[in-house]
């Protein structure tokens, strides 16, 4: 249980980085793109 835990907390860290990096992504094009 613990073990299974571990990694699905860390498969969530994992994802929700790669989201927050494409929005950042994101936002910068947005502000080029409006400049």
């Amino acid at each position: 249980m613990c073990a299974e835990y571990k990694v699905s907390s860390v498969e969530v860290q994992k994802i929700s980085n790669k989201f927050k990096t494409e929005v950042v992504v994101e936002k910068n094009q947005a502000e080029v793109t409006s400049t």
